[in-house]
């Protein structure tokens, strides 16, 4: 198994994670679904190292990673409202966590073209980009140092929907074209679609229901079906 926690606790704020348990396999993309407030961030946090887990272990590759710090962890990290460094150009954005490592010029060659981002690599600012050409952006500068997992906090919020779809194009190309394991979070059922196998619904800081995409959305626990997708979801 590539990836795991078992048994994930954690506290924060009069809030809890309980009891996360999730297993994906290398080079899958994973989706987590939940309504805003169900601890998908805080879920991410853990995963990358920001926040220690009360209890609970998380593994990669065979190694517990537990306790290790964010830098050693090799995760790449999308957040929801993450921003470009105005003051410097769209290539020494992207190169900004290559400070102490060889770039990797093939795979990033690679990766400019899955999210066709080619022709901005000349812009002297980010002033001027775009919601979606932002976004792309500020995905290569996550992947620039070639993690290991790469973890999405609603990465199409805030996009136009055409930006929507050419994001999510180059997120499912960078996943089947280069193997790139990929957890992304989001509350839009409709988002996951097309997209992942398999999902887990986080409700309430809990996993209430997990399994291929198509059984999940079809047959959704009673509960979630009311509170989650409304009375009405098919």
């Amino acid at each position: 198994m590539f990836f795991k926690t078992n048994g994930l606790n954690k506290d924060w704020g009069g809030f809890s994670l309980k009891d996360i348990s999730l297993e994906m396999e290398e080079g899958q993309y994973f989706v987590i679904l939940g309504p805003c407030g169900a601890g998908k961030t805080l879920l991410l946090n853990a995963i990358a190292g920001l926040y220690r887990p009360d209890s609970g272990s998380i593994f990669m590759q065979n190694q517990e990673i537990t306790f290790l710090p964010p830098e050693k962890r090799n995760i790449g990290y999308l957040f929801q409202k993450d921003t470009l460094f105005t003051h410097l150009s769209v290539k020494e954005n992207i190169y900004y966590g290559l400070k102490y490592h060889r770039p990797d010029k093939k795979y990033l060659d690679t990766v400019f073209q899955l999210l066709d981002i080619g022709d901005l690599l000349s812009r002297r600012d980010t002033v001027n980009l775009s919601g979606g050409e932002a976004r792309k952006v500020v995905l290569a500068r996550s992947l620039a140092v070639r993690p290991r997992l790469l973890l999405l906090d609603e990465p199409l919020s805030f996009l136009d929907p055409l930006s929507q779809e050419k994001t999510m194009q180059g997120l499912k190309s960078l996943n089947k074209e280069i193997g790139l394991s990929i957890i992304h979070v989001t509350h839009d059922v409709q988002e996951i679609k097309g997209i992942a196998r398999d999902v887990a619904i986080l409700f309430d800081g809990a996993i209430a229901q997990s399994g291929a995409v198509e059984k999940v959305l079809s047959e959704p626990l009673g509960f979630l079906k009311e509170k989650f997708w409304g009375k009405n979801h098919v």
